[in-house]
């Protein structure tokens, strides 16, 4: 069976019992055990897919599985370039926007001591190394950094990294004001 896009119920019904239960009673219904749950479990996945429509919600949704696969926030050239070929695609790129400029820092709850991060820093890596509507990209990321810097300083250094990794092979990376 091909695994297709999640609807929002769906997804708004997997979170709900993944917050309502405890670990061992999600351990018995096998929730660990099945990859799609715990997918749709990554925070990035449901404001990901909440921003995308029916002729981009498949692109979205492998996009998700992609990034939910990772276990840290990019750190080395390899990591980010793994995304290369998501920041061509013009859906995903105004999926990403959309999402980003609505949730500067989506996990700053207090509900989390180890913010799921991954898949967020993978969606600033994304659009970093994306052509397609370079202009606002880059706007949209020196808002971002505005945020942090007001906000969350403490967490600077991770967006920071990313302009620093791929600033040699975008260049205008390096006009974000720190």
């Amino acid at each position: 069976m091909k695994d297709t896009a999640p609807t929002i119920e769906e997804m708004r019904e997997v979170i709900h019992t993944f917050e309502m239960l405890s670990f061992k009673e999600l351990q018995a219904q096998g929730i660990f055990d099945d990859k799609r749950k715990m997918i749709i479990t990554k925070p990035m996945t449901y404001i990901l897919m909440s921003h995308a429509n029916d002729t981009n919600k498949e692109k979205v949704w492998k996009y998700c599985k992609k990034i939910a696969s990772f276990s840290h926030a990019p750190v080395k050239l390899k990591d980010y370039q793994r995304m290369l070929p998501f920041s061509e695609d013009e859906d995903i790129v105004d999926v990403i926007m959309k999402a980003l400029e609505e949730n500067r820092y989506p996990f700053s709850d207090g509900k989390n001591k180890v913010e799921p991060v991954e898949g967020y820093y993978y969606a600033i890596a994304t659009i970093s190394q994306s052509t397609y509507r370079r202009e606002e990209i880059l706007s949209l990321l020196q808002r971002i950094t505005d945020y942090f810097k007001s906000n969350l300083s403490d967490k600077l250094s991770l967006l920071k990294r990313n302009m620093d990794v791929l600033k040699k092979g975008y260049p205008d990376l390096g006009e974000i004001v720190f």
